[in-house]
């Protein structure tokens, strides 16, 4: 498994947390243990968050350059989605925290706002995998894309150490 494999293989749990913390909360806001169950689902979601951002940054900084033009591109957009849908939700976590029996509709819907972001996000990510290429082993590329890729020789989306380097380096030569 490569540094850059990681990130997508737990992206799923903080945002079936966070997503499920307001999907309870809408509906189940007249009962204390559901607001409750909300409030701790939100709470997993941004300790698990907190493992995925963790994961992305390495996956930023290992990922090979075999990707398109655009996913080089449109990975500032999957990064600052994200960074913003934790920042909202960190807010409405902390306030949640502070005032556990009583939410205000603010903070419901500055969750369903970030929850918004988290799903671009997402889907940003998905976009930047299965159709830019971001993060998929050189030699498994249909070959159109592999040849755009070598064409461009695009670096990776973030800088590399010297092993990484050499490991693309290597696989490219396959």
């Amino acid at each position: 498994m490569h540094a850059w494999e990681i990130h997508p293989a737990v992206v799923h749990f903080p945002i079936a947390f966070l997503l499920g913390g307001v999907v309870l909360d809408l509906f189940g806001r007249h009962s204390e243990t559901a607001v409750a169950t909300a409030t701790y689902l939100l709470l997993a979601g941004l300790a698990t968050g907190a493992v995925a951002a963790a994961t992305g940054v390495v996956s930023y900084y290992t990922v090979p350059g075999n990707h398109t033009e655009q996913a080089h591109q449109w990975i500032f957009w999957h990064i600052g989605a994200m960074v913003t849908a934790v920042v909202l939700f960190t807010v409405v976590c902390f306030v949640r925290w502070q005032h556990p029996s009583v939410v205000s509709p603010a903070i419901r819907g500055l969750g369903l706002a970030a929850a918004a972001i988290l799903i671009f996000g997402g889907y940003v990510g998905g976009k930047l995998v299965y159709q830019g290429g971001l993060g998929i082993e050189p030699t498994i590329l249909r070959p159109d894309l592999r040849s755009k890729s070598a064409a461009s020789n695009l670096p990776p989306a973030g800088q590399t150490s010297p092993v990484v380097s050499k490991h693309v380096a290597e696989a490219a030569d396959r």
